[in-house]
């Protein structure tokens, strides 16, 4: 878990400034992979957003993502991939697991 979060905020904080980052971190049999790309009209400061995306896949026991080794996190801003396989080396656009949340917007 200490590669997933280590991996997640080196990543979330370089794509603020780039708008996208990519990497790994951890040794066999914990290492991790990891993608975050951003639209090209956020800023830093939705920093906390992605960071609020990252409790989402953290591991904390009480998330969906919790129980899955390879996340794809959606947003309107960003998207975000975690994976104990190297999906860069052979990247593929296909998830194994993917939780899609709708928002709804009351009527304006």
């Amino acid at each position: 878990m200490s590669s997933l979060r280590s991996l997640a905020s080196a990543l979330i904080g370089d794509a603020a400034r780039l708008h996208s980052a990519t990497g790994s971190a951890g040794e066999e049999p914990d290492r991790v992979y990891g993608a975050v790309l951003c639209r090209a009209d956020s800023a830093g400061a939705n920093y906390r957003r992605r960071r609020g995306a990252l409790g989402a896949i953290d591991g904390d026991g009480h998330s969906p993502c919790a129980l899955h080794s390879d996340v794809t996190v959606y947003s309107e801003l960003y998207h975000l991939r975690f994976s104990d396989r190297n999906f860069l080396a052979n990247f593929k656009n296909a998830p194994k697991w993917a939780d899609v949340k709708l928002w709804f917007l009351s009527d304006c």
